[in-house]
């Protein structure tokens, strides 16, 4: 929809073209399926919480001027409490001569990331009839999201192979005095506002009709735990080491780990633990700022063949700015007598942590769950003791806050296309072609060669200096330059569809397309999405992926509201983006923050052409033409769809289906969607894939009056968790990552007059 060609057969009407004042509105309350109660109680954010939340919806329409204006105004609001929970296992399968058993579990890693979510937006249309030819129009759109996730991960890690005692491993093991756990909660606070203006026109002079539409939006998001929620951002992970701990569980693919603590320090004693570090707020922030404009012609001729001529010219350009100084944000406590160990004992959080949604616990020493630290009353002490917490900021901290993690990147896009599309009695005949020049300017430091920095005073290692006075003289000494790009593409078009039978019709299309790199990747930095906990890593040398699109398909339409359909498509794909899914581990990840149950994401080029095939077939069908006035009001829908290519790309599924069943009868309606996705592989070397999944979702209204109806919905109501497999041969596929959402409940009334 946003490229600069075809044809939408499908307006939003205008308030105008309405017989006069509307108002419509829905209440709602969201409810996840682990707290289906109205009791206040203490949340995973350290206070009492009614998890229930409210939402709505408000739309008013109304004309004036003799139906020559048309007014729309919305509201809308949603809040979600939502429960997630992951466990992810590490392992070695690096036998030895004396030890070949044929995999080794190196870590248990349990993360809990309950989420509260809110969105909130608001739109004024107006949309005045100036002469019977001309429209004009005004949009204006304001969006805020608010993300609170507050995130409690432990981790037990068992030390190595020669540390882990048992003869299955994989379901039951001791460790030695090797074996370590590290306790670390983290409060991610993101909130986000948008604003776009749309201004538009529409002119119709006889057979042509021109119409214009513009756009301006500027939206940021920024973190900010400790103005926000009054919590510092995270605790950089305690840890207490040598720690022997028995962990076993009831299969190879169970979850209901029982963990319990055989020797060492009490791993529910805060005094346990190392490290007065804390960082103390989240620096994030990002921008992104969009122009656009597109006129476009429609013109009906009649000479030789009747045809219909659309031409078009549109401009786009949009500005990013990221920014992340998270990592001069750190601090170490030094008040109290702190000394390295045991700062927070006194600060544990009255929020346990809470596997129980796996069957799974932990048991130290003294019977008690394992240690987290308070985060929310850390913060109160920072803000009553600044002075004894003092910055702890490394050379690496300082270069990734103030060079790696600073970009700014402009894409500019102009784009002209011309399309005909004729008819010759059965047939339809369109082709056309679109002409899009692409440029982008990044914004790049100017580095100082390390031989110069050297002759300078500064030391360096592998090309950068090692002192963060070094760091500016390198990088922040000279103004930034603008690196450029630009290229062209030309991308042609063509459809035919031909009636064979009144109510048949067979369909061919070829298009061309691209797909550019995400601005993650040509930023230069990570983007990291701590709702989903993915984390995208650039590859700024990311080119992008064109393609030659292939279809054809055969639909048979028949009474009463029925289609059955074959479909089949290929596209050959040139530098196509080949996507890696990896854990922490597997990416190699090393850092400071504690990202050990994120799934990275890594892009790269694919060096041949490929190819990419599939198949659906789709029938839908009302059962109104039945007799039985209970069994009329059903409806259904399936379809199934076949796909592969000529390399492994990650989340192609190869099966899937999807069935749906709608029914009604006098005031009462109800529904029920199924999807089921086969193994998808989520990575190039096919060592890892996402276990086949089905889904279904439910819902049901009535219609209490004429103006007003009850209804609830349910997502996921079976609880269908995310289940990743790692497979290297010679070994068995193993359960690497177990991912559950719980169920989300809706119940409103809606009404409308």
């Amino acid at each position: 929809a946003d490229s600069p060609a075809g044809t939408i057969n499908m307006r939003t009407k205008r308030a105008f073209d309405r017989a006069g004042r509307r108002i419509s509105w829905q209440t709602n309350v969201a409810v996840h399926s682990e707290e289906f109660n109205l009791k206040r109680e203490m949340g995973p954010d350290e206070r009492s919480r009614l998890k229930v939340k409210p939402g709505g919806i408000f739309d008013y329409s109304d004309v004036f001027l003799d139906k020559r204006l048309g007014i729309v105004f919305s509201l809308i609001e949603s809040n979600h409490y939502q429960e997630a929970m992951r466990t992810t296992l590490t392992f070695n399968r690096v036998t030895t001569a004396t030890d070949t058993r044929p995999e080794i579990i190196t870590e248990i890693n349990h993360n809990h990331a309950p989420r509260f979510n809110k969105r909130f937006s608001t739109t004024l249309t107006g949309d005045f009839k100036a002469t019977p030819n001309l429209v004009l129009s005004l949009a204006a759109i304001y969006n805020y999201a608010d993300l609170w996730n507050p995130q409690r991960t432990a981790r037990f890690l068992t030390g190595g192979r020669t540390t882990v005692v048992g003869t299955d491993p994989l379901v039951s093991f001791t460790t030695t005095s090797a074996g370590s756990v590290i306790s670390n909660p983290a409060n991610v606070a993101k909130m986000g506002t948008t604003l776009t203006l749309l201004p538009k026109f529409e002119l119709k002079l006889g057979a042509l009709t021109i119409d214009g539409n513009f756009a301006y939006s500027n939206s940021s998001s920024w973190y900010n735990p400790l103005a926000r929620r009054g919590s510092i951002r995270d605790t950089n992970g305690q840890t207490v080491s040598a720690v022997v701990y028995h962990a076993e569980r009831s299969g190879p693919e169970a979850v209901d780990w029982k963990i319990t603590q055989l020797g060492g320090r009490d791993i529910a004693d805060g005094a346990s633990y190392t490290s007065p570090a804390v960082t103390i707020d989240d620096g994030r922030f990002s921008r992104t700022e969009l122009h656009s404009g597109q006129v476009t012609g429609t013109l009906r001729t009649n000479f030789l063949l009747p045809t219909v001529w659309k031409t078009g010219l549109k401009h786009k350009l949009e500005l990013r700015k990221w920014e992340d100084d998270t990592e001069l944000k750190r601090s170490n406590y030094v008040g109290g007598g702190a000394t390295g160990t045991g700062a927070w004992a006194n600060y544990a959080s009255p929020y346990p942590f809470d596997v129980g949604q796996f069957g799974a616990a932990t048991y130290s020493l003294s019977g008690r769950n394992i240690f987290m630290p308070h985060l929310l009353k850390i913060a109160e002490l920072y803000g009553a003791e600044p002075q004894n917490f003092r910055p702890s900021i490394s050379t690496a901290n300082y270069y990734n806050a103030n060079v790696a993690n600073r970009r700014k990147y402009e894409e500019t896009i102009d784009a002209a296309y011309l399309m005909g599309t004729t008819r010759v009695r059965e047939a339809t005949v369109r082709v056309g072609v679109r002409w899009e020049r692409t440029e982008t300017d990044a914004l790049d430091y100017d580095v100082i060669p390390a031989a110069e920095v050297r002759r300078a005073g500064f030391t360096t290692d592998d090309g950068r200096a090692l002192t963060i006075p070094g760091i500016d003289y390198q990088y922040l000494s000279k103004p930034r330059i603008h690196r450029l790009k630009s290229y062209d593409n030309l991308f042609p078009s063509a459809s035919f569809k031909y009636r064979l039978l009144r109510n048949l019709d067979l369909h061919v299309g070829y298009s061309s397309t691209i797909r550019r790199p995400t601005f993650i990747d040509v930023l230069g930095v990570w983007a990291v999405n701590d709702e989903n906990q993915r984390i995208t890593a650039p590859n700024t040398g990311l080119k992008p992926e064109t393609s030659d699109n292939f279809s054809v398909r055969l639909a048979n339409y028949f009474e009463p509201v029925g289609t059955l359909a074959v479909n089949f498509f290929q596209n050959n794909i040139q530098d196509l983006h080949l996507a890696d899914e990896l854990t922490a581990e597997e990416f190699g990840y090393t850092g400071d923050v504690d990202y050990s149950a994120y799934t990275f994401v890594s892009k790269t080029n694919s060096a041949t052409e490929t190819t990419v095939r599939g198949m659906e077939l789709e029938y839908s069908q009302s059962l109104s033409f039945l007799k039985n006035p209970i069994l009329r009001g059903f409806g259904v829908r399936a379809s199934y769809t076949r796909t592969y290519a000529n390399v492994t790309m990650a989340n192609l599924s190869p099966h899937s289906v999807s069935a749906g069943l709608n029914y009604y009868f006098r005031r009462f309606s109800a529904n029920a969607n199924y999807v089921w996705n086969d193994d998808q592989p989520r990575n190039v070397a096919h060592t890892s894939y996402r276990r086949q999944r089905s889904t279904v979702d439910v819902g049901a209204g009535f219609k209490i009056s004429a103006t007003t109806r009850f209804f609830v919905n349910a997502r996921n109501v079976t609880n269908s968790p995310f289940i990743i497999m790692t497979r290297v041969p010679p070994h068995r596929s193993t359960m690497a990552q177990y991912e559950l959402f719980g169920i989300n409940w809706t119940f409103g009334v809606s009404g409308q007059f």
